[in-house]
């Protein structure tokens, strides 16, 4: 196994050189971090501040031009885009299911062997597994997310793919949900958004990976052949060559074109927010054919900036995440002159910790501030103590719609486009009311009346006033906006109304968000606000500790679990010599996925607790 992956890396570096990629100081092993990280870059020699370790040309990176410029699929996959049949995303994910189905004669065969084929995301859980996340968010978005990707696979993604298969005449044409999961999630724990010079992603002529001209001319030279040999060709092409298609003629059923609703559905549920992002100002036309969004007429086009792209680019897709602060390096994109890495519309790895790196050290890099929802989601990890850790709070479409006065209410919440969905991260308490160095800072809390300008810096009359100590509160004004519009009476929105009206009618204006904010404040103030977040985040307690148990519990399973792993180690260190507990490593070892539920779930409860009781104090001040 471990030739195996030596010659597979030996392939790969060899595929990297031949295409312009360079390592210039590091090498791949298996990650620091344990076997389900996979494999990781490091060091080779002492490393110090800008120094480029790697470098990518962008033409070998696999994104949507990538796809249409292919010269074997490129045009069906270009009809599909055109046609509106698939997005962006999903360009790349059937791509990569094609290639992988193409085995040995695709061009990315020594790429796609190095990728992982095991996944420790909450997708892939078992049932029990699936358990130890009861009452948490990701219970619902994982369940959600498993259900859509299991639809999207039967009703479009098994028949194209299929199709394209059959239409390049692959011998393996039969693909399965598992693929697709495959591909799925290769993308979202691989995927960067790069920022590609525009004359990258519009260019006036495709550009292409050095072997891949060669891989075509000897694809060429093979239809002559048998062009010569028999008069029907296609009788006899070599696996895998395209069939004679015309790119108008590629035909997808029209029931398997994407539903409206799908791209949000298959989202981690309802309750994880993650940025949409696409392909710029990249257009296709009617045949699939790549253009300029703002080209000139003549064909020229003046300088633009970078267009955003979504894509997979081999070697610096292996670098592992550490948090801010601790990541040794980034990643940064070289333009056409090649100024900084000597390779000319490339990406590359630079050291930037500040500090000479001894040799051998795994090189990481910081893939955001993201929580462990969204890290074991897409990724298959957590982080214990995680400084990125956030608490999702949402208020139901359902339930406002069910309430009382709900369409002025969703007039009210859409005229100050104010979202039903926040995010309260782990930061924020440091800012609060139980924060231990600002208590002590503050002992006459009571007796101050300064407010923060952000939170009630705005008054209709001016008459309202913030209780005292409300500058500690940590809540963002976008989801206290929106509960005291939901947690509105109807003589509260009767109020509302009145003023917007007096308003209209005294300065012949229509009112502004900021005048429909002040309105309401001046109406409802935050009490009614806070009770509303006291009861949703008293659910979500109740939720996860009815789930799973209270938090102390979570605290001693990770305890135990951290005894008997030291144990387990002296163990194996030991053999035969060993005289510990082997029951009690027996009973406590979790398995990795279980102690991943744990350190999230823990982590969601403390922090719904901790934010509970900011609501309680904030809520005393204003009874008070």
């Amino acid at each position: 196994m471990v030739n195996d992956m030596d010659d597979k890396i030996q392939n790969f570096l060899a595929w990297m050189q031949s295409n312009g990629a360079s390592l210039r100081g590091c090498y791949l092993k298996n990650s620091s971090q344990g076997l389900e990280a996979g494999l990781g870059l490091y060091t080779t020699d002492c490393c110090s501040n800008d120094d480029v370790v790697l470098v990518t040309p962008l033409v070998l990176a696999i994104t949507p031009m990538t796809v249409l410029q292919d010269p074997l699929v490129g045009p069906l996959f270009g009809k599909l885009f055109a046609d509106g049949q698939v997005d962006d995303r999903h360009v790349m994910m059937l791509y990569l299911m094609v290639q992988h189905a193409l085995g040995d004669s695709s061009f990315w065969a020594p790429y796609l062997k190095m990728l992982p084929t095991n996944f420790g995301t909450s997708v892939f859980f078992s049932e029990d597994e699936m358990l130890e996340l009861e009452g948490t968010a990701l219970y619902n978005a994982t369940r959600i997310q498993k259900a859509s990707l299991s639809r999207q696979f039967e009703e479009k993604v098994k028949l194209i793919v299929e199709m394209i298969l059959e239409s390049v005449n692959c011998p393996t044409r039969d693909v399965s949900l598992e693929d697709y999961l495959w591909a799925n999630f290769i993308f979202w724990t691989r995927a960067l958004t790069i920022p590609c010079p525009h004359s990258l992603v519009c260019p006036k002529a495709a550009p292409v990976p050095v072997s891949l001209l060669q891989q075509k001319k000897e694809m060429g030279d093979q239809l002559v052949n048998a062009d010569r040999q028999s008069s029907d060709s296609s009788q006899n092409k070599t696996a895998c060559e395209p069939l004679p298609v015309s790119r108008s003629s590629v035909k997808v059923p029209e029931e398997i074109a994407p539903k409206e609703d799908e791209a949000e559905e298959a989202k981690p549920g309802t309750d994880i927010p993650f940025s949409d992002s696409g392909v710029g100002d990249i257009k296709v036309d009617t045949q699939g054919l790549l253009t300029p969004a703002d080209a000139e007429m003549d064909g020229q086009s003046e300088d633009h900036p970078p267009t955003m792209v979504e894509g997979l680019v081999p070697g610096i897709d292996f670098c592992n995440h550490a948090v801010q602060g601790q990541a040794l390096a980034r990643w940064e994109v070289d333009g056409p002159d090649g100024s900084v890495s000597g390779v000319p519309n490339s990406m590359y790895l630079v050291i930037g910790s500040g500090s000479v790196i001894s040799p051998d050290t795994e090189i990481t890099i910081y893939y955001g501030n993201k929580g462990n929802e969204e890290l074991l989601y897409l990724y298959g990890f957590v982080l214990e103590d995680n400084p990125d850790e956030y608490l999702m709070v949402h208020f139901p479409v359902q339930a406002l719609e069910k309430g009382e006065c709900s369409e002025a209410k969703s007039q009210l919440l859409e005229h100050q486009e104010l979202p039903l969905r926040w995010l309260l991260p782990r930061a924020i308490l440091t800012e609060g009311y139980l924060n231990e160095q600002l208590n002590k800072e503050s002992k006459n809390l009571e007796n101050s009346l300064e407010a923060k300008p952000q939170f009630h810096g705005f008054s209709w009359s001016g008459d309202r006033k913030p209780p005292p100590g409300v500058k500690f509160q940590v809540f963002p004004e976008d989801m206290m906006g929106a509960l005291r519009i939901i947690a509105m009476t109807e003589e509260q929105v009767l109020g509302v109304q009145q003023l917007l009206e007096e308003l209209a009618e005294s300065s012949k204006r229509f009112p502004t968000a900021e005048d429909v904010r002040a309105a309401v404040w001046e109406v409802c103030g935050d009490l009614g606000a806070l009770q509303l977040l006291h009861d949703l985040l008293t659910s979500r307690v109740m939720a996860m500790e009815e789930g799973t148990g209270p938090g102390d519990e979570d605290t001693l399973l990770i305890e135990k679990h951290s005894r008997a792993q030291v144990e387990a180690e002296r163990k194996q260190q030991l053999g035969s010599a060993y005289e510990g507990d082997e029951d009690f490593i027996k009973n406590n070892l979790l398995s990795k996925n279980k102690r991943a539920c744990v350190v999230y779930r823990k982590a969601q409860k403390d922090l719904a607790r901790q934010f509970l009781q900011e609501v309680e104090y904030a809520l005393d001040r204003w009874i008070c």
